[in-house]
């Protein structure tokens, strides 16, 4: 009989934050409200019922006890295989409070709670009080960072409020006091630091949505508004771009070399990168600085860029004309 693992004194918080963040990023999340049903779907082992449609075909009238027990969902891991089942409560009218309920179970498969443990281990009569809370405690968290990532609402001044949070990510106003307590502690310091590596690659998926957010856009070159060269036609839009701008200016402190690149665009294929500059003069001064851009595209951008290429950009002529009126 395989050892059971014993469930840990004290929750895990930082590592529940960290999982909650890798799952976003693997699912390549870029803006709220999260939709718990997406996550779901997006993950092959895992799949979700609504109690009452589960009662009404598996002849049982009252399957995993979520009557008896008054849960709102309950998550099974199915035995011989690697796939969980998920039932919820679909009689529960409060759709917000649904939501937190889904992302609190998934944080259940995440976090390991159902196979690192007893196979019983989320029911209560096989736990302590103070198991159950440790795993409950840490679900919670992964549930509060996965709908309302606290390094994404971080960088969201306005948002402060618990109907900030309801409106933004979609929560009840229980969920979203939980939120607003993740917060408070993060800005105290009394939380351990977030993982870095997930932070960042957060950071930039969220890059858009955070500036949209806080109105904080800045005015950049058009692909199309700009006469470019036919060699660059299998060339891409950067979508993150604007985010290793931003780490050009605000983590390397390199703030000439920002203002030479602002508003620019950068396009790119496999290893080489073409970027356009509004400045014929700042052309040179980007070149000189090649190895910068490129540190800190590997560095914060996850990219496996390896040359750039700088040009001034030419404005269509009726791109311009658009302009004049």
């Amino acid at each position: 009989m395989q050892k059971r693992i014993q469930i840990p004194d004290y929750p895990r918080y930082a590592f529940a934050r960290q999982r909650a963040y890798r799952l976003l990023c693997e699912l390549e999340i870029d803006r709220l409200p999260v939709d718990p049903w997406k996550v779901v779907e997006a993950l092959p082992n895992v799949h979700i019922c609504k109690w009452t449609v589960l009662r009404d075909n598996c002849g049982d009238t009252d399957p995993l006890f979520i009557n008896k027990e008054g849960a709102d969902a309950k998550t099974q891991h199915l035995r011989g295989r690697a796939d969980y089942l998920v039932v919820y409560d679909d009689r529960v009218e409060n759709y917000q409070r649904i939501r937190w309920t889904i992302a609190h179970e998934i944080g259940h498969i995440v976090l390991g709670h159902l196979i690192s443990f007893d196979a019983t281990a989320l029911y209560r009569g096989s736990l302590t009080e103070a198991e159950y809370k440790v795993l409950e405690r840490e679900a919670d968290t992964f549930a509060v960072n996965l709908l309302a990532p606290m390094t994404i609402i971080n960088r969201l001044p306005s948002v402060q409020t618990k109907s900030d949070f309801m409106e933004l990510c979609d929560l009840s106003g229980e969920a979203s006091e939980n939120c607003m307590e993740e917060l408070r502690l993060l800005k105290s310091g009394k939380k351990i630091p977030f993982p870095v590596k997930e932070e960042d690659i957060l950071h930039r998926q969220f890059f858009r949505f955070i500036n949209k957010f806080n109105g904080t856009e800045m005015p950049s070159l058009k692909y199309d508004d700009l006469e470019i060269d036919e060699a660059f036609d299998d060339y891409i839009d950067c979508d993150y771009w604007d985010f290793t701008l931003m780490a050009i200016r605000k983590w390397k402190l390199e703030k000439e070399l920002y203002s030479a690149l602002e508003g620019s665009l950068a396009l790119y294929d496999c290893e080489d990168m073409v970027v356009f500059v509004k400045d014929a003069g700042k052309v040179e001064f980007v070149v000189k600085n090649e190895d910068i851009i490129l540190e800190t595209l590997q560095r914060y951008s996850d990219s496996c860029i390896k040359r750039v290429s700088v040009y001034v950009a030419k404005m269509r002529k009726k791109a311009i004309g658009q302009q004049i009126k």
